[in-house]
């Protein structure tokens, strides 16, 4: 499965056909609905779509600038072609992010089918107007906004994806490469599925914009790494054939925050801080009497970041040839810092 992600101008022409295609078949076949597709609003928007590995079509939508479609940024054309799947909610997730990247969106609103409310409040979307007749079906209109705040919750299954991407961007590409053996992050995502893997769905606390993921955490008992290390890497030597060959990065006595990242249009916002707080916070609940981190010596920000939340350097680590700091975080007066800081 792909992304794409392209302004009109970037479309192939076999692109502009197949988008084209679904959309008749959907908006006009399926739904026996006479109405004006080509509407001169494609130009202007950022076109966006999931391809399985034979190029068929998933899911699409479009994202329309203010003014044109709607007076807000809006989101359009959402169709899922495979149903069931959480194809649906992925590209809906996708243009979200896509609205605030490439036009700096704060609300975005959708002329949602009455029928589908269900779906667009999964992910944030709220009810804005009365029902209303449009092309001869019952819609509503809906809106999205980014100034809402923060939420962080235990992650499920549905995050899967996200957090393989945490995963993949704490560690850098390089990194993420050697662990993936060269398989993709159809690979990281059958890591994170697991139940007992380090990398494990059950390890991670998601943080929440709207409904929306935006970022994530992941973070375990540091006398357990080597029980969590040998069911995750069993996986990846099963895939690969390969098993990766990892130096200690963390050990008993201390909570350690193995990964976190947060997507790239909710950064600065305060939400990897947000994020670490609440982990620090629950590990202290749990007796820790430390929180633990790596920092890459190559990311003075990250550090920077770490050390106005408390975090001391301890001592030096090398992981997979990249020298590190581990640092430390020690008792729960320091979470009070983080919260009087951030909250």
């Amino acid at each position: 499965m792909k992304l794409y992600i392209k302004r009109f101008s970037e479309l192939t022409t076999d692109e502009l056909y197949a988008l084209l295609q679904v959309r008749s078949e959907v908006f006009v076949v399926e739904q026996n609905c006479v109405y004006q597709d080509l509407d001169y609003h494609d130009q202007v928007s950022i076109h966006l779509w999931l391809a399985d590995s034979d190029g068929k079509i998933l899911s699409m939508a479009r994202v329309c600038p203010a003014g044109v479609h709607m007076e807000q940024i809006s989101i359009g054309r959402v169709i899922t072609t495979v149903r069931g799947k959480g194809y649906g909610l992925r590209i809906m997730r996708e243009a979200i992010g896509v609205a605030k990247r490439y036009f700096e969106a704060e609300t975005i609103d959708i002329e949602a089918q009455e029928y589908a409310k269900p779906f667009y409040e999964m992910v944030g979307f709220e009810q804005s107007s009365q029902p209303f007749i449009l092309d001869g079906i019952p819609h509503i209109k809906m809106s999205y906004n980014f100034t809402q705040g923060v939420h962080v919750r235990k992650a499920d299954l549905g995050d899967v994806t996200l957090i393989a991407d945490v995963v993949c961007a704490a560690l850098g590409e390089e990194l993420a490469e050697k662990l993936r053996g060269g398989m993709g992050m159809s690979l990281m995502e059958k890591v994170v599925a697991q139940p007992d893997t380090v990398y494990s769905y059950k390890n991670t606390l998601v943080a929440e914009i709207n409904g929306v993921s935006v970022g994530a955490i992941i973070g375990y008992d540091g006398a357990k790494m080597w029980e969590l290390r040998k069911p995750t890497f069993a996986l990846i030597e099963k895939v690969t054939g390969t098993a990766p060959q990892l130096e200690e990065e963390t050990g008993p006595g201390e909570f350690y925050l193995d990964s976190l990242a947060v997507l790239p249009e909710y950064q600065g916002q305060g939400i990897g801080a947000t994020l670490i707080s609440e982990a620090s916070k629950q590990a202290f609940a749990k007796g820790f009497k430390r929180v633990a981190l790596l920092v890459d010596l190559a990311n003075p920000n990250a550090e920077r970041l770490y050390a106005r939340l408390g975090f001391h350097r301890d001592k030096p680590v090398t992981l997979l040839g990249h020298e590190m700091y581990h640092m430390v975080l020690e008792g729960p007066l320091c979470t009070s810092l983080i919260e009087t800081m951030f909250y």
